[in-house]
């Protein structure tokens, strides 16, 4: 009988220990357990390093008070044939920041992500009539490009020390407006303060909302008066804004006024032609033009992307003068063979890589939330991410990785065999394992052929009309990072002056 007990006794402590070693380890017990604003970065870093790649296996972090699986990039291509309807990435958005508690179920509908790809996008013509609207698209982005740097860096040769990343972002936030709202709102100042105020507004009640010593079902609760607050003052005030236009506009397209055709073509227009396809709730507790003014303000915020990324360039331009060198000759001669219009973007092929390779060395995000509505691999809940700067680092994925090759992806591109389809795959936009940015596979934010032609139009202008130079010798500044979020240094200066250079016809 004791030989029984005994045996039992090891076979019960034996699948306790092979039940713990076969669960996911938590990648912070890797590194310091005292918080720091770095301490997501880190511990996905180190999970990849010392649990993925020896072991094969996914990790535990804890990201935006919720724990979130970590995948190995052997999953990579069930996410990237996964159907729209098993894997979400759109509603991990809400979850960051908590802005759950102020956009409500915003994301849920699906009039934003189609408005893009069916209106906006020019590289998704999806109707007969599309050609005109992307020429006047792209020239829209031009003439706001043009004329937001005279406004921001002044339209005389004396020199203007400004902080980069927050006059870029002004610049991007109105090239983004005059795409999306038309030239109303994008030369709208007090719409554009009000929309930096919102966006920095959801950064600020994030990260206080994020320290509070809360469990995750009391921080909402105890936080109320906060994002509340924010709803109340920061978001509804925006959203009030942009009413009176969108009201308008709705008059106008039931009276058939503005229909492809006459006036501007934005994502208002896109929004008010699918109301047929994906009608609007006319029992909801909002108006009609509520919910399409606060759909536009959100689709406005993604402003704030190609700012981020058009800083990061900057930055390593600065820090490697021989890429700007390169890149001013690029973009001079496009320019100077097609003036400024739609023709210079699809011949930068320079540009193109350098971007990539910007994303791929400093992503924006480390890991990329989404969610599992039934996928065969799902573990412990529904809450998964992949490792973006794992896979972006990794030798198995890419050649020297912790060097930066600016013009790698250029090369790539010559060398593939496989482009008789027309599709470069190693292009900025283009999703991929080394280039994670826009999300991956079938589930790719729709948006991202938009915000790399107003990031390549920004640079363009920048290093065409432009000097451009700072007080720094030691290289890059150091990264802003918090909570798996990564910006450029968010006060370094830089100083612009106009280039006596010839003025290429647009």
């Amino acid at each position: 009988m004791h030989q029984i007990n005994g045996f039992y006794g090891v076979a019960v402590v034996s699948l306790v220990v092979w039940y713990l070693l076969s669960q996911p380890m938590r990648a912070h017990a890797l590194v310091k357990r005292k918080w720091n604003r770095n301490s997501v970065s880190l511990a996905v870093r180190e999970g990849y390093k010392s649990i993925t790649k020896v072991t094969g296996k996914p990790f535990f972090v804890r990201y935006w008070a919720r724990d979130y699986l970590v995948l190995s990039p052997k999953y990579l291509p069930d996410v990237r044939r996964a159907a729209k309807e098993d894997l979400i990435f759109v509603d991990t958005i809400s979850d960051v920041f908590f802005m759950y508690n102020w956009i409500g179920s915003l994301f849920k509908s699906t009039r934003m992500q189609t408005s893009v790809i069916k209106g906006i996008n020019p590289r998704l013509p999806l109707e007969a009539e599309s050609p005109w609207y992307i020429a006047k698209l792209s020239y829209g982005m031009l003439e706001e490009c043009d004329f937001a740097m005279k406004l921001e860096l002044g339209d005389h040769a004396a020199p203007k020390e400004v902080v980069a990343l927050e006059v870029l972002t002004s610049i991007s936030l109105r090239i983004m407006a005059r795409v999306l709202a038309g030239t109303q709102l994008s030369h709208d100042q007090a719409f554009l303060n009000g929309a930096n105020d919102y966006f920095g507004g959801n950064f600020l009640t994030g990260f206080i909302m994020l320290w509070l010593p809360f469990p995750p079902f009391l921080r909402d609760i105890v936080a109320w008066p906060l994002w509340k607050y924010h709803l109340k003052f920061r978001q509804q005030r925006v959203i009030e804004m942009i009413m009176p236009a969108m009201a308008k506009r709705m008059q106008e397209h039931e009276q058939a006024v503005s229909k492809h055709g006459d006036g501007e073509y934005d994502a208002i227009q896109t929004l008010l032609d699918l109301i047929p396809e994906l009608p609007l709730d006319e029992n909801a507790d909002q108006s009609p033009v509520h919910v399409l003014s606060h759909e536009i303000l959100h689709l406005v915020s993604s402003g704030q992307s190609p700012a981020i990324s058009v800083t990061a360039a900057l930055f390593k331009m600065l820090a490697e003068p021989s890429y700007l060198a390169a890149l001013r000759s690029e973009a001079e001669e496009t320019v100077k063979r097609n003036g400024w219009t739609e023709q210079i973007l699809n011949e930068l092929p320079l540009m193109d890589s350098f971007i990539r390779e910007v994303h791929r060395f400093h992503p924006s995000f480390v890991q990329l939330p989404i969610y599992f509505s039934r996928w065969p691999y799902s573990a412990r809940g529904n809450a998964h991410c992949l490792c973006c700067r794992g896979a972006q680092m990794d030798p198995d994925f890419i050649v020297d990785p912790e060097k930066f090759d600016g013009f790698r992806f250029m090369e790539l591109g010559k060398a593939d065999v496989r482009q008789e389809d027309g599709v470069n795959r190693w292009s900025a936009s283009h999703a991929s394992y080394s280039n994670m940015t826009f999300g991956y596979g079938n589930h790719a934010c729709p948006g991202r052929f938009i915000s790399i032609r107003i990031i390549k139009i920004i640079l363009s202008r920048m290093v065409v009309d432009f000097d451009i130079s700072w007080n720094r010798t030691d290289g890059e500044p150091p990264r802003f990072t918090m909570e798996g979020l990564s910006v450029p240094n968010p006060t370094q200066k830089v100083t612009f002056q106009r280039r006596q250079a010839p003025v290429y016809s647009s």
